[in-house]
């Protein structure tokens, strides 16, 4: 498995596979190396998986009911969080003296608590329980909001990182939930409406993850992805999530047609639509319909000078078979959004064309005709001068300029070290340039 944390249904998939390949002998032997490894307090639970309980293991239809309101686990769980709710565990604010930084004190035994109740939240959800499920995760997840009033969470970190439970594996079981428990009708307006209030986490949470959260497959998900793209169009389109769950619900229903009709038929973030429709073709190794699509995209994009630079990129690794194609996409990709990098990449390729100097002085001229780059730009610029040829030049440039900042120090030893390295003083013993 190429993830070190993979989702449940990854997991399990991955355990059968092995199991599957494994002898009865060198199951055995596994077992009981992995028990010998265990701590005390880890060995009655562990012999309890291997009790003869046939009902456990029979294959039961998941109750969906919902609203569910009583159940001890839910009562403990609000007292819990009402505990937090009032300070009982924030005792205030002081200097840690080990991390160098004013953090919040207190008892930090509530991650402890969440997380043995995500966990029960957790066993309920994958033993079919799935009401009880939603109402439990709902409001533990709904509690991690706390922590932006003063005096509830404390600890060294914002509470979604104190937790040690993995919260998109939360979010995607209660999401999922939520799918499972809402009539048909209304599953996909209600399923927006609970994934944006989430807390925003650095790992993804897709209708992918909603699948791989617990077997089988998701139910009727072929009707229920008109009626969800049909919701997340009518959502703030500004929205990175919003965004990336329209990409998927279009390549989930029509393929790479699917996002085709997305990006042609969008008017916000057509960019980002056109490079995922782009990538997915060449990903199916569609090349010629690849190169078709970035063109077409590079006509539409003349006011997203990153986005195009991207777009650009895309069409240089698709041409690379074509040596002036290269050229002109890297030509492109500096011209939407300069950086040292484009730079550089153009450079290698008009070489390999045996037209670097050249393009570097087209290149100087455009520049210096569009007045693309401002003062504090005076690096990259110096850049080009050295790989037009005109290292004098640069190295004047950079003696008389002024206003550079410390964002551009890395612009401005490049150029220094190749002008050190193609003009510097020579030396008997060196090999070659002053570098």
């Amino acid at each position: 498995m190429n993830s070190p944390n993979p989702s449940l249904q990854t997991f399990i998939d991955a355990l059968e596979r092995r199991l599957l390949e494994m002898s009865l002998e060198e199951i055995r032997e596994s077992l009981l190396q992995h028990a010998h490894t265990l701590q005390n307090s880890d060995r009655a639970a562990f012999l309890a998986i291997f009790e003869h309980n046939h009902q456990t293991h029979q294959q039961q239809s998941p109750n969906v009911t919902w609203p569910v309101d009583n159940h001890p686990l839910l009562e403990e769980i609000d007292a819990f969080v009402d505990r937090i709710a009032s300070g009982e565990y924030f005792d205030g604010f002081g200097w840690d003296h080990e991390r160098y930084l004013e953090r919040s004190f207190g008892d930090e035994s509530w991650a402890l608590e969440f997380d043995e109740f995500f966990s029960e939240a957790h066993k309920a959800f994958l033993n079919g329980q799935v009401g009880l499920a939603r109402a439990a995760l709902q409001r533990l997840l709904y509690a991690l909001s706390l922590d932006d009033d003063v005096g509830t969470f404390c600890g060294p970190e914002p509470a979604i990182y104190t937790v040690g439970f993995n919260l998109a594996e939360a979010q995607a079981c209660y999401l999922r939930a939520v799918y499972e428990t809402t009539p048909a009708e209304e599953r996909a307006a209600e399923l927006a409406k609970e994934w944006l209030v989430l807390p925003e986490l650095d790992a993804d949470v897709s209708l992918d993850s909603l699948r791989q959260s617990r077997g089988p497959e998701l139910s009727e998900l072929e009707q229920f992805l008109p009626d969800w793209i049909n919701v997340l169009h009518s959502l703030d389109r500004d929205s990175p999530i919003v965004r990336e769950l329209l990409l998927e619900a279009a390549e989930l229903a029509g393929g790479v047609d699917g996002l085709r009709d997305l990006a042609r038929g969008s008017e916000t973030d057509q960019g980002a639509y056109y490079l995922r429709w782009v990538q997915a073709l060449r990903r199916a190794e569609c090349q010629g319909e690849a190169i078709e699509a970035a063109h077409e995209a590079l006509s539409k994009l003349n006011h997203d000078g990153p986005m195009r630079a991207l777009m650009a990129e895309e069409l240089a690794v698709l041409s690379k078979d074509n040596g002036v194609q290269v050229v002109a996409a890297r030509r492109a990709a500096w011209r939407a959004d300069p950086n040292l990098l484009r730079l550089i990449r153009l450079h290698e390729a008009a070489s390999q064309q045996s037209q670097a100097p050249e393009t570097m002085a087209d290149e100087l001229a455009a520049l210096d005709e569009k007045t693309a780059l401002d003062d504090s730009d005076n690096g990259l610029r110096a850049v080009l001068l050295v790989l037009a040829g005109r290292a004098d030049d640069a190295g004047a440039m950079l003696i008389q300029s002024t206003g550079l900042t410390d964002r551009s120090l890395r612009d401005v030893v490049v150029p220094y070290l190749l002008i050190s390295g193609c003009a510097g003083p020579q030396h008997p013993q060196w090999s070659s340039t002053s570098l």
